[in-house]
């Protein structure tokens, strides 16, 4: 009886292991998996010297789902799009996506990430930009057109090759940012001077990127163990 209350129990974390999408400390503000067919509810913005861009919800039959697509630039970079949730007022929170790398037009200006913290007025945010090349970066923006980023933090991973997908997750809790990469702990900052409440939101370079279960979460900050952990549960079920 002992072995077969242990299997049961096994089999249990197994299967809340493969479900789970969202860290267990944490709350859904907002999910959007596209399969109504449409991005309802979420604005874009040319984001830093944007030189066009095309977004579509579509169907893609490697997820067997509707994704959003991300279009623009070409091999001199460019095509620079944000994709944020419209009206969104939030302070402390998360936000994770779902991220394919489809196709990159250029090796170190293809680049995808989230933002948070958004004014959606003058585009002062967070940014957590992830190169193909394998460069991540935190950036504070002080505007939509130029950005004049302030870089605020780096860290080398692994590169991204076309058609490696992903999930990325960027959070801003008081003053501490933090970014996991397939629910590993990566690279954490605190701003002395952090940002007020905003909207969060999606973004994407010179080439061709998808977009799929977005989340925005009410967030406490985790411990790097609970982060750690967390993600190497979720990387025995992937």
């Amino acid at each position: 009886m002992k072995i077969t209350l242990l299997a049961i129990a096994i089999a249990l974390i197994t299967i809340t292991s493969l479900n789970a999408e969202i860290p267990p400390y944490c709350t859904t503000i907002v999910h959007e998996d596209f399969e109504d067919g449409d991005r309802a509810g979420w604005s874009d913005q040319c984001i830093c010297y944007c030189d066009g861009y095309s977004l579509d919800v579509i169907y893609s039959a490697v997820d067997d789902s509707y994704v959003l697509r991300h279009e623009g630039g070409d091999a001199s970079g460019g095509g620079n799009c944000e994709v944020y949730s419209t009206g969104l007022v939030v302070g402390d929170c998360a936000i994770e996506a779902r991220i394919r790398n489809v196709r990159a037009y250029h090796t170190y200006a293809k680049a995808m990430g989230l933002a948070l913290r958004v004014n959606e007025a003058t585009g002062v945010q967070y940014l957590c930009w992830l190169t193909v090349a394998g460069d991540l970066f935190l950036y504070k923006t002080t505007n939509w057109t130029t950005c004049g980023p302030t870089y605020l933090a780096h860290k080398s991973v692994d590169p991204i090759s076309e058609g490696d997908e992903f999930t990325l997750r960027f959070s801003a809790v008081g003053n501490t940012l933090c970014v996991q990469i397939g629910y590993n702990w990566c690279l954490t900052y605190e701003d002395p001077d952090p940002l007020p409440a905003g909207t969060a939101g999606v973004l994407a370079t010179a080439g061709i990127t998808d977009f799929d279960d977005i989340y925005i979460t009410n967030c406490d900050l985790p411990s790097a163990t609970e982060a750690t952990t967390f993600g190497r549960i979720k990387a025995m079920f992937r």
